[in-house]
């Protein structure tokens, strides 16, 4: 109801007295100040609420950011090693978590990557020594033999040790290409 222009909320209660109507009790309020009220209210809980949640956004900013830093780092790291610095390593953060556990595998990983450049290194440089000196013994034999004009039988003996190192040169070739399928099967046969 309204009166003289404000909103008003009533109560109203019957009298009685020795079981007879004496009256009616009427109790009036203005609605106004209550929904003041609520709404000073409802003001003060959003801005508590605002103050709340601006320190939990940045304070779960913060710590994702420092929980993925790690991560960042290894992404970081990955883009720039190659096969020339296998031996850099990536930090350790010490957080007793998956990301530390994933950081030291990483690091195995590139120790385990290192090894094996090394070991393919050697392997190259010896096959390059194995495979230089029967090449360079022919090519000495050949130009030997063409360095002057000779008999028919000095070219047949140029021509027979030119075959012995080149079968010689064959057979190290052979050597390799069995080593290196042999190495291919044990893998093939270690990964089944």
């Amino acid at each position: 109801q309204a009166i003289s222009g404000e909103n008003m909320r009533f109560f109203v209660s019957p009298v009685y007295s020795q079981n007879l109507f004496q009256g009616v009790v009427l109790v009036g309020h203005p609605i106004n100040t209550i929904q003041k009220s609520l709404n000073s209210i409802l003001f003060i809980l959003a801005f508590i609420s605002l103050l709340l949640l601006i320190p939990t956004v940045i304070g779960g900013y913060l710590l994702s950011k420092k929980a993925l830093l790690p991560i960042s780092n290894l992404s970081e790291k990955l883009k720039f090693i190659t096969t020339e610095n296998l031996n850099q390593k990536v930090t350790d953060p010490r957080s007793g978590d998956e990301i530390e556990k994933l950081i030291k595998s990483f690091n195995l990983l590139l120790d385990r990557l290192s090894l094996a450049f090394k070991r393919e290194r050697q392997f190259i440089g010896d096959i390059a020594h194995e495979l230089k000196t029967p090449i360079s013994i022919i090519s000495g034999n050949i130009e030997l033999a063409l360095s002057k004009n000779r008999s028919s039988k000095e070219y047949q003996k140029t021509l027979k040790e030119t075959a012995i190192d080149a079968n010689q040169l064959s057979l190290t070739l052979n050597n390799i290409l069995d080593l290196a399928w042999s190495e291919a099967e044990s893998a093939k046969v270690d990964r089944d």
